[in-house]
């Protein structure tokens, strides 16, 4: 008895399968046109815009690698800069170093006898 029930199921789940998958397959049929025809026109529209995009960025590339180079004057006065910098540090370093021996040099100046 419980066999006729799994082969009535069984039969039913069938008939309904194969009058199912027929209105399925043609509704994942329509999506995938849709798919189609929506990739097409992303092609169509944005290539060029992503075309002119990268080479925009491109140019901006080789501007930033021209400001960088090792030749460039950007770098040239980004070094004098830093040797500038270097000699102000050690020009404080030094003040420091004296004050710390003679803090009285603040009050009385370098000389001290005034």
């Amino acid at each position: 008895m419980q066999l006729e029930l799994n082969v009535e199921e069984l039969k039913f789940n069938i008939a309904v399968l194969v009058e199912i998958e027929p209105r399925r397959i043609q509704f994942i049929g329509g999506d995938c046109a849709q798919v189609r025809e929506m990739a097409q026109d992303l092609n169509k529209d944005l290539a060029p815009q992503f075309s002119a995009t990268l080479e925009q960025a491109t140019i901006a590339l080789e501007s930033a690698d021209n400001l960088v180079a090792k030749d460039s004057v950007l770098n040239q006065e980004i070094r004098r800069t830093l040797r500038e910098l270097s000699a102000a540090a050690r020009s404080i370093r030094g003040m420091a170093d004296y004050l710390e021996r003679h803090p009285e040099a603040l009050i009385k100046g370098k000389g001290g006898s005034r």
